[in-house]
């Protein structure tokens, strides 16, 4: 009888600790071979070593394509998965673009172009007279001299290309 009980005890740990009960221990690593012996673990060395030779990708990581339009049998074989008809089961036509509005004409095409935009237009730089000031105050400047537009440019005050 106490035999009986005893395996019976062991037979229980093992279904206990077998499999995905094994909790952290199995999370620790699965390159180590594990053994319950009572209620203690034992952590064997390692079935086998990591090299480049036996380097792998996680299980379920990377996902298979999806091959679409190869007969019924696969699931996704005739309309591939799109449907019937519609905008969606279109090819080449996913998404309408910025300012589509659902065949209505789009307000940017309703009202008309006007002005242009010259290419040849110089990029001014504003100067204040206050700046000016703060620039004779803070020395930047000499106001014995006269001011021109080269001793602006000579003290690295404006950076101006067209003007």
């Amino acid at each position: 009888m106490a035999t009986l009980r005893i395996t019976r005890a062991v037979n229980l740990l093992h279904r206990q600790f077998s499999g995905f009960n094994l909790g952290p221990i199995q999370r620790m690593s699965h390159l180590h071979t594990t053994r319950a012996i009572g209620t203690v673990f034992r952590i064997d060395r390692p079935a086998q070593f990591v090299s480049l030779n036996n380097l792998r990708d996680n299980k379920g990581s990377r996902k298979t394509k999806k091959r679409v339009g190869r007969g019924h049998g696969s699931g996704h074989g005739k309309t591939c998965g799109r449907g019937q008809k519609g905008q969606k089961s279109r090819s080449g036509n996913s998404k309408p673009g910025p300012g589509f509005e659902g065949g209505q004409t789009p307000l940017m095409r309703v009202f008309p172009k006007r002005g242009f935009k010259n290419a040849h237009a110089r990029d001014l730089q504003p100067l204040n007279l206050d700046k000016i000031q703060h620039w004779i105050n803070t020395g930047r400047l000499d106001a014995s001299k006269p001011i021109t537009l080269k001793s602006i440019y000579d003290a690295n005050l404006v950076k101006f290309k067209d003007g």
